[in-house]
C-alpha cells in the first residue's frame, strides 16, 4: 500500500511539473533539452530571462533550484542581474531574496505624456507647450532630464498603473527647485494638479468628469520640508542631490531618499530659504499603506525650476545591454524600442565612424593604386602605334 501511495505521489508531481511547463510556454522535450546542455551554457540561457520567466522556470523543474556554492542556481542568475543593474546599489532593499530584488530592477515605468523635447524649443512649434519637458542624454554617462516649464503647482503621473502592472517603480534624483512632492494618487485624480498636494480633488469640475470619490480614494506620499502648504502626511529633507525611489503596489508604498554627503538642506527665514549643511541621516526609507480597494499610478509636484534625472533605465531594457539601458526610445506601449537609434549609441558611432572612414579611404587607394598602373599601360599601348 506504501508503494502504490508513492507511486502515485510521484506521478501527480509530474503531472504538476508538465502543467507548469505547459504555462511556461515549455514542452518537456524543449525543458529536457535545456537540462542536458552543459552547466555553462544552461547559465547563460537562464541570463536571457526577465525576473518572471526566472521565476517560472525555478517552479518547473527542482534542476534550476539546485545549491551551487550554497546558493541556488535561479538565485545566483538572478544575483548576477542585479549586480549588472545596480551595481554598488544592490544591497538598498533589504531583507529581500536576488529573485525579489531582480523583480524591482524590472518594474520600471515611464511617464505619461512622454514626448521629446529640444533644449531650445522651436517659437514656430504650434500647440500649447507641454508642461513636463524631456530632454535626451547629451552623451553616454548623462541621463534623461525632465524640467519644468512656468510655474506651479504642475503634476507629472507614470504611464503606467497598478491595473497594468503590479509593481510601479521610479528612481529620481532631484536637480532642480527642491519644493517637491511624491507619492501615489488614485486613477481618477491625475487630471488635477493639486491632487497630491491637497491629498483630494480639490476643484469640483473634475468631480463631474469623473464622478464622486470614495472616502479611501486619497493620495499618499511625502513632501520636502520646505515645501508650504502641501496636506501630505510625511515631510523629510530633500536637497539637491537627493535621489529619490518609489516602489508602490495596491495598498502598500515604499519611499527610500538617499541624501549626498555634502548636501545643502534649506531652510525658511523670512521668506526666503537658507541653506544650511545638512547633517542628518544619509538614507531615509519608510513605508505607507493606503487603501487596497483602487489602483494608483506614481506621481510627484514640482514648482518653478523643477528638474529631475531619471536614473531607473527605460521599461524593458535591462536585458538589452548598458548602451540602450538608457536610452529611452519608447514606444506608444512603454517599452523600449529596440529599433530607434538611441541618444547613447551616438557617442559609439561619432567614435566609430573616423575608423570606419580612415579603411573606406584605405581601400579606395588600395583600388587606385591597382588602376591607375593599368590605365597608364592602356594609354601607352595606345599611342604608340599612331606615333609609328
Amino acid at each position: 500500500m506504501g508503494v502504490m501511495e508513492l507511486s502515485f505521489c510521484k506521478r501527480q508531481r509530474v503531472s504538476d511539473n508538465n502543467e507548469v511547463l505547459a504555462s511556461a510556454g515549455m514542452g518537456t522535450d524543449a525543458a529536457s533539452q535545456l537540462l542536458s546542455m552543459p552547466r555553462e551554457v544552461l547559465e547563460r540561457v537562464l541570463r536571457l530571462l526577465d525576473s518572471v520567466s526566472l521565476s517560472r522556470a525555478s517552479q518547473t523543474c527542482k534542476a534550476f533550484r539546485v545549491f551551487d556554492n550554497g546558493m541556488r542556481l535561479v538565485e545566483k542568475i538572478a544575483r548576477e542581474g542585479v549586480l549588472e543593474a545596480a551595481g554598488e546599489q544592490a544591497g538598498r532593499w533589504r531583507r529581500r531574496d536576488w529573485l525579489s530584488r531582480l523583480y524591482i530592477e524590472d518594474c520600471n515605468v515611464g511617464f505619461a505624456n512622454f514626448q521629446w523635447s529640444s533644449s531650445t524649443p522651436s517659437p514656430t512649434e504650434q500647440g500649447p507647450s507641454p508642461q513636463y519637458r524631456f530632454l535626451p542624454p547629451t552623451n553616454p554617462g548623462s541621463y534623461l532630464n525632465i524640467k519644468l516649464d512656468g510655474m506651479g503647482p504642475k503634476l507629472l503621473v507614470s504611464d503606467l498603473s497598478t491595473a497594468d502592472q503590479p509593481v510601479l517603480r521610479w528612481r529620481l534624483a532631484v536637480r532642480g527647485n527642491t519644493a517637491v512632492e511624491f507619492g501615489v494618487i488614485p486613477l481618477n485624480m491625475v487630471e488635477d494638479d493639486k491632487s497630491l498636494h491637497k491629498c483630494q480633488q480639490e476643484e469640483k469640475k473634475f468631480e463631474k468628469v469623473s464622478g464622486p470619490l470614495l472616502d479611501s480614494e486619497r493620495p499618499t506620499g511625502f513632501c520636502s520640508s520646505i515645501t508650504v502648504g502641501s496636506m501630505l502626511p510625511f515631510k523629510t529633507a530633500i536637497m539637491k542631490g537627493s535621489v529619490v525611489e518609489l516602489l508602490a503596489r495596491r495598498g502598500r508604498l515604499e519611499i527610500l531618499v538617499q541624501n549626498p554627503a555634502d548636501g545643502q538642506e534649506l531652510y525658511w527665514h523670512n521668506t526666503r530659504t537658507v541653506p544650511k549643511p545638512y547633517k542628518g541621516p544619509r538614507e531615509v526609507r519608510f513605508e505607507q499603506d493606503f487603501s487596497p480597494d483602487h489602483d494608483v499610478k506614481l506621481a510627484l509636484t514640482s514648482w518653478a525650476h523643477g528638474a529631475f534625472d531619471v536614473l531607473h533605465p527605460a521599461p524593458g531594457s535591462r536585458l538589452l545591454g548598458p548602451a540602450l539601458r538608457t536610452a529611452w526610445h519608447l514606444t506608444s506601449s512603454g517599452k523600449a524600442d529596440i529599433t530607434s537609434s538611441s541618444s547613447s549609441l551616438r557617442g559609439v558611432k561619432r567614435k566609430a565612424a573616423p575608423a570606419a572612414e580612415q579603411q573606406q579611404q584605405q581601400q579606395q587607394q588600395q583600388a587606385n593604386d591597382v588602376v591607375q598602373p593599368q590605365q597608364r599601360q592602356q594609354r601607352q599601348s595606345a599611342s604608340g602605334p599612331s606615333s609609328m
